[in-house]
């Protein structure tokens, strides 16, 4: 039996850091191999379904932004005894960031290799997470509003257009008292468009929601809202492939007719 593990101090990093660990193999009975090698591959990649039945067909596209093989050792045996054998890459100073989306991704994996034979290896496989914060735009304030007969009946204002995870994103609310509503819902959504084979696809996820009904607003004067946010949310980013960005709704629920709502695109950092 071969047992293969891959140790490394950290699985977190940077573009430009040095990725460096150890493969611990160790195998019974014991045996000779042709090489050990190892890969540290980053890739982008999207897809999508269109269609059902017989119209569905699947749209993807890639892209590789490192892929770098590492020789570490030659012909040799391996028995009981553990055998530690380091390595170290150095990612690229412009790699993006990881990322786990709805219908895109950008994963890092370094892979261990035993080569037994032209035709059969053994191998293990660990995924790194890349941080990189992309430049954000300088922060303004930010104001809309819904008119109804030529008059507003709701005001909404950003303070700021942008804000850090894992902290409270501050909202300025107005509502006119003539307003026939039910209640207010502000939200913010992550919106994620991928591109694959030039098709596009539009998803957006609700990631944080305040709702107040009409009786717990005070009316014709200005109310601060606080939507949470989460370390754990992705930063906003733009690749060839994926662009990640938020954007603030606040919709006025109204009874017996279409809800109204505003849009505000916002932007998210570290």
């Amino acid at each position: 039996m071969i047992k293969i593990e891959l140790q490394m101090p950290t699985r977190n990093f940077s573009p430009g850091d040095s990725v460096a660990g150890t493969i611990v193999i160790s195998s019974d009975p014991d045996i000779r191999f042709n090489r050990i090698y190892a890969i540290l591959r980053g890739e982008e990649c999207t897809r999508f379904i269109r269609g059902s039945r017989r119209h569905r067909r699947f749209y993807e596209e890639k892209r590789t932004h490192v892929e770098e093989l590492l020789d570490l050792s030659g012909h040799g045996s391996i028995g009981l005894e553990k055998e530690a054998i380091p390595f170290h890459f150095v990612l690229p100073d412009s790699c993006p960031g990881s990322y786990y989306g709805t219908h895109g991704w950008i994963q890092y994996k370094i892979k261990a290799f035993l080569e037994l034979s032209p035709t059969d290896e053994s191998h293990t496989a660990g995924d790194i997470f890349v941080f990189a914060p992309s430049s954000a735009p300088p922060r303004q304030s930010m104001t809309t509003s819904i008119t109804e007969e030529d008059t507003e009946i709701l005001k909404v204002e950003l303070p700021e257009n942008g804000f850090v995870l894992g902290e409270d994103f501050d909202v300025r609310i107005w509502v006119a008292s003539q307003a026939n509503i039910r209640g207010i819902r502000a939200e913010i959504l992550h919106r994620e468009y991928v591109i694959s084979e030039n098709h596009i696809e539009d998803a957006r996820r609700s990631f944080s929601r305040w709702y107040a009904k009409k009786e717990d607003i005070q009316t014709d004067t200005w109310s601060d809202v606080k939507l949470q946010s989460s370390h754990g949310w992705p930063l906003s980013f733009k690749t060839d492939l994926i662009k990640s960005q938020y954007i603030l709704k606040v919709t006025l629920d109204i009874p017996w007719r279409f809800d109204k709502s505003v849009e505000m695109p916002i932007f998210a950092n570290a």
